[in-house]
């Protein structure tokens, strides 16, 4: 994709690809909330919710050619009940 500009009224609004080093620093912050929050077991959910989101972001690149916010909006549903499922699973 490339970067474009829309004019949104008096001003103009650039939107791009540069998300790299946000979404690093989420996981990274992720990573180390969830060490603190259950050690190894708050490490294993942060693992299972990274590979959900790439493997939904892959699937939804290759059906729909992008992110929606329908898309965005199912990915947190079943990251989040990936979430709950691992912890109470490698809690119990």
């Amino acid at each position: 994709m490339e970067d474009c500009t829309f004019d949104a009224g008096r001003r103009s609004v650039r939107v791009g690809n540069d998300v790299g080093a946000p979404a690093a620093l989420s996981i990274v912050l992720l990573g180390v909330v969830g060490w603190f929050a259950l050690a190894c077991t708050g490490l294993y959910t942060v693992f299972a919710s990274i590979v959900i989101t790439l493997v939904l972001s892959a699937f939804f690149k290759m059906k729909l050619g992008g992110a929606t916010g329908d898309t965005l909006g199912g990915t947190c549903k079943v990251v989040e009940t990936t979430a709950a499922i691992s912890v109470s699973a490698l809690v119990i």
